[in-house]
């Protein structure tokens, strides 16, 4: 029983291990936010402003925070106060994306960078830039 033990746990073990995850990193330095997807992830990125307290990031594939901001659980985190923000970057990755602002009564700016895949993108209600990179030739 013990050297069945020992011979299963490794080919378990093996088979179970997967890719890992490359979550969104976000980071907060001055007034500007930039979230930079993971490649090869389904990234659902969020910007929500919570309880007029401080501007959250949430990217349902995961997040690592930098800089000014703190991570508040595995998918969101925590850019401080909401008034001092006056532009956020979002740089999407190679899959099919969505970016959507939920709950954000600041004056900013949106920046978004779309990459390959289908995107699903939502504006905000100040003077965003959304970019598609075009096709080489």
């Amino acid at each position: 029983m013990v050297a069945l033990r020992s011979l299963s746990l490794p080919r378990l073990w093996r088979r179970s291990r997967c890719r890992p995850s490359q979550a969104s990193v976000v980071n907060r330095r001055g007034n500007l936010i930039t979230v930079t997807a993971g490649a090869g992830e389904l990234n659902d990125i969020t910007v929500r402003e919570v309880n007029l307290t401080f501007m959250g990031i949430e990217d349902l594939a995961g997040v690592s925070a930098t800089g000014e901001c703190a991570p508040s659980s595995l998918t969101s985190a925590n850019c401080g106060d909401p008034t001092t923000i006056s532009r956020i970057v979002i740089q999407l990755g190679d899959m099919n994306d969505r970016v959507r602002p939920i709950e954000t009564t600041r004056v900013f700016t949106m920046e978004i960078d779309a990459a390959a895949g289908d995107d699903q993108i939502e504006g905000h209600s100040e003077n965003d830039v959304l970019r598609r990179p075009t096709a080489s030739r």
